[in-house]
């Protein structure tokens, strides 16, 4: 399962993408006022534990984010 996470402004989109099956969140931003550009990644990391994963998931049904 993946699931986004998308944070618009009026110069950069920043979104995060959940992994469960990897458990690995990866963040990326482009530029909205360059949509040319290429996406790029800013962050990645590793979710230690299954608990990370659960509650991750059980935050995103509650706030229906697919």
């Amino acid at each position: 399962m993946r699931v986004f996470l998308v944070k618009p402004s009026n110069e950069l989109t920043v979104f995060s993408i959940l992994d469960t099956e990897k458990r690995i969140v990866d963040s990326y931003y482009f530029d909205t006022v360059h949509p040319e550009r290429p996406v790029v990644k800013f962050d990645s990391f590793p979710l230690r534990n299954h608990v990370a994963v659960d509650t991750l998931q059980r935050t995103v049904e509650l706030l229906e984010i697919k």
